[in-house]
């Protein structure tokens, strides 16, 4: 019996030997596996090997490799720009300035552009952007929608995430493949080899500066909110009732000016039929006179014969 226990822990010891022995060949044949992978390259490869990775990298960095994309997508929350307009008419435009400043920094924005102007009747009238964090749009938007009597609005709401996840995915394929050229040039021998390397440094450094450019644009949309408001005072009441003596002196005025201008623009446009009228009626004279000088001279006796001496 005893025989029988020792020979089957003999066997299990065996066993659990070889398998620890095969899972750490495993474990050395992926490492070495991924040392081989990870290895630089040698200095004669030429730089422009190095472009294809990008790809792969750029898939890798935001988790799309043999991944979905709704996995990638979760690395970014969603992005949202929030824009919207508002035309407001109020009894006091610059007292309504003055509210909307407050409500923009109650909101933790501020006020941006500005342009007041005053029409007809002594009425104000402003247009203006605030800019306020996003998840204070909404408030900040109702609460200056109560400053008057609202004449219009406008919002929108639009989703950049896909174009956040795109740029940072690219970002990070520039990134790594700045440090493949680094590698690269670490390694490079002759001058030609490392001006080149340098030049693909340059030109990806460029990529990376105009993708991050265009990620603080999107960023600072996003963080902001844009408001457009514009604010005019109503029409005075009464303002046309009474008599006054200035306007219909203007009228008439502007009246004598149309009759006179139409009256010259009527003689300008007579002239050439007035000289192909004088034409004709000079040739029309011209032929009179000789038609009744031709029958005068027609009608006179003939003289009367001299009697001889």
């Amino acid at each position: 019996m005893h025989t029988r226990v020792v020979i089957i822990l003999a066997v299990l010891v065996v066993i659990a030997a070889l398998g620890s022995g095969c899972m750490e060949s495993g474990s050395i044949s992926n490492q070495e596996d991924r040392k081989s992978s990870e290895s630089v390259m040698p200095a004669s490869t030429p730089y422009y090997t190095v472009v294809p990775t990008m790809a792969a990298a750029s898939r890798s960095s935001t988790g799309y490799a043999g991944t979905s994309e709704a996995e990638g997508s979760d690395l970014i929350k969603q992005q949202i720009i929030k824009t919207g307009s508002l035309s407001i008419e109020v009894t006091n435009v610059s007292n309504a300035i003055d509210v909307v400043k407050w409500i923009a920094d109650r909101s933790g924005g501020f006020v941006g552009s500005m342009q007041v102007t005053r029409s007809s009747g002594d009425r104000l009238s402003a247009s203006f952007t605030v800019r306020v964090p996003a998840e204070r749009f909404d408030e900040a938007a109702t609460s200056i929608g109560q400053l008057g009597k609202l004449k219009s609005q406008s919002f929108k709401a639009e989703d950049v995430t896909e174009e956040f996840i795109d740029l940072t995915a690219r970002r990070q394929g520039y990134v790594n493949l700045r440090e493949q050229y680094t590698k690269v040039l670490e390694k490079a021998e002759t001058v030609k080899d490392i001006l080149s390397v340098q030049e693909a440094i340059e030109r990806n450094q460029i990529e990376i500066d105009r993708i991050d450019g265009r990620l603080k644009y999107l960023t600072s949309r996003v963080d902001l909110g844009t408001l457009s408001v514009t604010l005019q005072e109503p029409e005075p009441v009464g303002a046309d009732e009474g008599f006054s003596f200035t306007p219909v002196v203007n009228e008439g005025i502007a009246g004598f000016l149309g009759v006179l201008s139409a009256i010259i623009v009527l003689v300008i446009a007579l002239i050439p039929l007035a000289v192909i009228g004088i034409a004709v009626y000079a040739v029309y004279r011209w032929r009179k006179q000789k038609r009744e000088s031709k029958e005068v001279h027609q009608e006179q006796p003939a003289s009367p014969p001299t009697p001889p001496k």
